[in-house]
């Protein structure tokens, strides 16, 4: 395998170059290339010659991200409901390389349908203390538990920036949720799954348009003073997330 394509020399493209004019037809040659124009020539030479080509674009996106540990675990057969697959994404994070491992984890090491349990079970020490677990529990009300997990979170050195973009997030979830009551919307096209719909719809019960207005205004002063604004970062963000609990309770 060769990576860092992108990033080759001028040496290298000849070699390159030469050994696809004369590939030797008992090896796989596996080659890395992140993007951008160096390397152009080289790749259009293996198009040309009808090398296979497999694009991987950058996962960036939540609801990427549970599509990716979706995917991965219905092409090795196995079921899993949403919620598993999302408190898996929230208990993994941002890292492909590590979700993709936890899923083949699951997969070698859990029979029949992968569920929250079995989610819970190789991965609960991480899943209680993610941005969405803080989020999910004060949006509910649970003053006490979203305190305590943005506690945990801080003392086991969680950046409070994703913490107070994940309570905002799910506020906007909300608004969008709330704002297409009624009007026939596809919430699809607003980015929400139907899983973020139907638990929105239930969270909702709890909430008006002053409450959520009020919140919004309390998630974004701690994003201000999370990023800068304020040398308390940490009691910014508890103050954000305990003002949206009890706001829903």
């Amino acid at each position: 395998m060769v990576e860092a394509l992108e990033a080759m020399n001028d040496d290298f493209l000849q070699d390159a170059l030469a050994y696809a004019e004369r590939p030797d037809p008992d090896c796989v040659v596996v080659l890395l290339h992140a993007g951008g124009t160096r390397g152009k020539r080289l790749l259009d030479t293996l198009r040309k010659a009808g090398t296979p080509e497999y694009t991987c674009p950058a996962i960036k996106r939540d609801a990427e991200l549970v599509d990716f540990a979706a995917a991965e675990l219905d092409r090795a057969g196995r079921s899993a409901p949403a919620r598993a697959v999302r408190a898996l994404v929230d208990a993994i994070g941002e890292d492909v390389a590590e979700l993709a491992a936890a899923c083949a984890q699951l997969i070698s090491d859990v029979d029949g349908t992968i569920d929250e349990a079995a989610v819970t079970r190789y991965y609960g020490t991480r899943v209680n203390a993610t941005g969405f677990a803080v989020a999910d529990a004060a949006i509910a009300g649970r003053t006490g538990e979203a305190i305590a997990l943005v506690r945990h979170a801080l003392s086991t050195g969680t950046d409070p920036v994703p913490l107070i973009a994940a309570l905002a997030s799910k506020l906007r979830t909300l608004i969008k949720v709330g704002g297409a009551r009624g009007r026939g919307m596809d919430l699809r096209s607003l980015g929400i799954q139907p899983w973020q719909e139907e638990r929105a719809r239930r969270d909702l019960r709890k909430w008006d348009a002053d409450s959520l207005a009020a919140a919004v205004q309390a998630v974004a002063r701690a994003d201000s003073e999370i990023k800068g604004a304020s040398r308390a970062p940490g009691f910014a963000l508890e103050r954000a997330v305990r003002t949206v609990a009890e706001l829903a309770a």
